[in-house]
């Protein structure tokens, strides 16, 4: 099968539309999400947010000059999102959560997976970063200011306390469109949209992974 723009597109939907019936989902409809759920989603979100921005500037930087402009909209993106790990910070602190090392400790085993997977991609494959890029862009836009409001309905707290998920529902929009139009100017070969096609998918597998623990400790 020829790995193509089609493809790609492909497989984004069938992941996204899969996300739908992810237990943080289903825990979040049947209203059985609880504050313990929500620390461990932080947990995991802070080391993500907190190396996702690193891994978008190492793979600008590895990008050939003839993708020049995949290059800099990585660069650029790195520093979008730079300090949006302080906002996961600002909710765990917000929300009472005991002590204040979670920088300091080892993050469950499929979070250091996933985060694993980013620097993987960022030095051997980095053009494939834009596709688990493209895949948590969709997911924070078509899912994120449900599951905030449904966190700030179930949990009674307030906008204050769940300023990553409501900031990224509105910042995600978008951006996915964004990187198709700039992966679709790109003049990419079978090859570049297999290894978008594969991050996409192992990406996705790892980050629903990741966001499927119930522990944070």
């Amino acid at each position: 099968m020829t790995n193509n723009k089609s493809e790609f597109t492909n497989i984004l939907k069938k992941c996204l539309d899969n996300f739908k019936t992810h237990p943080l989902l289903i825990k979040l409809e049947k209203n059985t999400f609880t504050m313990d759920d929500y620390h461990t989603y932080l947990i995991n979100i802070l080391h993500q947010t907190l190396n996702g921005p690193l891994t978008f500037a190492i793979a600008g930087s590895n990008c050939d000059i003839q993708f020049v402009n995949i290059r800099e909209y990585l660069i650029k993106h790195a520093e979008e999102e730079m300090n949006h790990w302080k906002w996961v910070v600002s909710d765990l602190q917000n929300t009472n959560y005991p002590g204040n090392n979670y920088l300091e400790k080892h993050p469950p085993i499929e979070t250091q997976a996933y985060v694993a997977y980013n620097y993987y991609a960022a030095y051997k494959k980095p053009i494939s970063r834009l596709g688990i890029a493209a895949i948590l862009e969709s997911i924070g836009a078509t899912y994120g200011k449900f599951a905030a409001q449904k966190i700030q309905k179930n949990l009674k707290l307030n906008e204050k306390q769940i300023s990553f998920l409501y900031g990224h529902g509105d910042t995600d929009v978008g951006h996915t469109e964004e990187i198709l139009e700039l992966l679709d100017k790109s003049n990419l070969d079978n090859q570049q949209w297999g290894d978008l096609v594969n991050a996409v998918n192992v990406g996705y597998n790892l980050y629903s992974r990741m966001l499927s623990q119930t522990s944070h400790e």
